[in-house]
């Protein structure tokens, strides 16, 4: 059974190659589900079949004349890859750059769920700064700083845990949210933060750390963290642990 590693290197060398259909039949398992999450909300498609065939009509639609895909970022049983595409619209011949943070979820071998997260033009040097910033901070253990400095106040947060996909609504929420975390807290460990990988007005990083709750004891958790940026603040946060 391959590794989570082995899966988001053999995926990005196949898209690399332009290899899409491929790392589909060789990589995913047959129940796996493509989320896209767009302005007006998400698009779905459920089952192998029918991500192959999206893919399809998708290779139709466009001609890439240049492709950039960044290396994994892995955590856990998850992994995140940046991706860059030149594309000319086959109909009316329209060029134009897509940028999307790609988020697969792995399970036995294979992906059982794959994220897209399509972004817009943006300041590359204003997101860089919010990504940075935000990354010192919490190693430093400032997480409520964070929050409070780099946060809109129309802010919304997803935690995608195993048992539930929980949404927070507001900088008010979110910042109760942290409260009570903190208050639960007895003892940081140890904290861990990989370098953000930055794509469009989105970043990403990998997030472990021992830590010792007053209702759990000690535990090691890991989280894959996305952060979508506009106007120099972060409206949008989203967990998968």
């Amino acid at each position: 059974m391959m590794t989570v590693k082995e899966i988001a290197d053999k995926l990005v060398a196949l898209c690399k190659a332009g290899k899409n259909e491929e790392a589909y039949k060789t990589l995913f398992a047959e129940n796996a589900v493509g989320v896209e999450a767009h302005e007006s909300g998400y698009a779905e498609t459920k089952g192998l079949n029918n991500l192959i065939e999206r893919g399809k009509v998708m290779s139709q639609m466009w001609t890439v004349n240049k492709l950039e895909i960044g290396e994994p970022t892995i955590v856990g049983n998850y992994f995140a890859v940046g991706m860059g595409q030149d594309v000319t619209e086959k109909k009316d011949g329209h060029r134009s750059v897509m940028n999307e943070l790609a988020v697969y979820e792995t399970k036995d071998g294979k992906i059982i769920k794959e994220q897209f997260f399509y972004s817009n033009h943006s300041d590359k040097v204003q997101v860089k700064a919010v990504a940075d910033k935000l990354v010192a901070l919490c190693r430093a253990g400032k997480n409520d700083e964070a929050i409070n400095t780099l946060y809109a106040e129309n802010v919304v947060g997803f935690e995608a845990a195993i048992a539930h996909y929980h949404k927070t609504e507001g900088l008010v929420n979110i910042k109760e949210n942290s409260k009570k975390w903190a208050e639960n807290l007895v003892t940081v460990h140890k904290t861990i933060l990989t370098e953000p990988t930055i794509i469009g007005n989105y970043f990403a990083y990998g997030y472990a750390h021992d830590v010792e709750f007053k209702d759990r004891g000690r535990v090691a958790e890991r989280e894959l963290c996305v952060y979508e940026v506009k106007d120099g603040k972060v409206v949008r946060e989203e967990f998968f642990y």
